[in-house]
């Protein structure tokens, strides 16, 4: 066996220090951003977390986005995951909250700890967070309010909602002043709190009709709703989406197939691919502001973020049902 001479052992000594301190450097540098969810087995967020993930793709191989949630729609339950999670550090929060008041103080802890949130989809408005990115809740609400009107025309209509998540109430907002405005013949008679549950759906919708048998039509404001209405409205012996108009919201699966079958009538079909893919571009922003040509905003760190995004909402029918699925 040939000996290796001291010049060998040297330069493998100083190669392998090399490639050590790359590897530590490469590690070192590696951000690491946290998407938080609430019902995080929910179809809608696949879509804003592919967002983020591709947005980091994009930004480089160093950028890592987990998911993280709580099973239920609970902001207590959710701002305890945070709280939680403020203990790993990591470079930034992608929050959707399920309560903004729950929500609010956990977000301000992180911030406090010098870790930016974004919150996306659900907003925080009194929190301290970065940014909101996504839909402009009130211009959806007058969208579907505008669309179930022009069903309607006059008579009586229901909603099935959440109550307590600001979101919602601001969709609801919309749906009102624009009945209000532009259809004043038509009437919400009840306005029902479904806790985003399909079986209790159903039976606040069967109770809403038998309660109102000349009722005309049935609006919910989230994307768990369009599939209990249906069913309610079957509990009484009516078919959906014909003898009742029914509408959705988002684009899950069982709401595409009930429009396509004829038993709902529209959706509101929000941008949570844009969400999740924005929310990550803003956040990793603020860690590495651009150099900018205005020396004030140079010396403010996060100043060139903007505080809203809006991703946009479009009205899904039956005549565009197939692109979508």
């Amino acid at each position: 066996m040939k000996k290796i001479n001291s010049k060998c052992i040297i330069i493998i000594t100083l190669v392998c220090m090399l490639l050590i301190s790359t590897v530590s450097v490469c590690v070192a540098n590696t951000e690491t951003y946290t998407m938080v969810v609430f019902i995080a087995s929910a179809e809608f967020w696949t879509y804003c977390y592919q967002g983020a993930k591709d947005a980091a793709d994009l930004l480089g191989v160093d950028i890592k986005v987990n998911f993280q949630g709580s099973k239920e729609w609970s902001g207590a339950d959710e701002a305890l995951v945070l709280d939680q999670l403020i203990g790993t550090n990591p470079n930034g929060f992608l929050v959707t909250a399920a309560d903004a008041e729950a929500l609010t103080p956990s977000i301000n802890r992180a911030m406090k700890e010098g870790i930016p949130v974004v919150c996306f989809d659900t907003d925080a408005p009194k929190s301290n967070r970065l940014a909101f990115i996504g839909t402009d809740n009130y211009q959806s609400g007058v969208m579907a309010g505008r669309a179930m009107g022009n069903l309607v025309k006059e008579g009586k209509i229901g909603i099935t909602t959440v109550i307590g998540p600001d979101h919602l109430a601001k969709r609801l907002q919309g749906i009102k002043d624009v009945l209000k405005e532009e259809f004043p013949k038509v009437e919400i008679v009840n306005i029902v709190d479904d806790k985003s549950q399909p079986d209790i759906s159903a039976n606040v919708t069967a109770n809403l009709i038998q309660a109102n048998p000349d009722i005309k039509g049935i609006l919910c404001t989230h994307g768990q709703g369009a599939p209990g209405i249906a069913a309610g409205v079957r509990q009484v012996g009516k078919e959906p989406g014909k003898d009742i108009f029914v509408s959705g919201w988002d684009f899950p699966k069982e709401t595409l197939e009930l429009i396509e079958k004829g038993n709902a009538n529209f959706t509101v079909a929000q941008n949570p691919y844009a969400m999740g893919y924005w929310a990550l571009m803003v956040c990793y922003s603020y860690n590495h502001p651009p150099t900018p040509w205005s020396p004030e905003v140079k010396t403010r760190k996060g100043k060139v973020i903007p505080s809203i995004v809006d991703t946009g909402v479009v009205i899904i029918s039956e005549d565009a049902v197939d692109e979508w699925k």
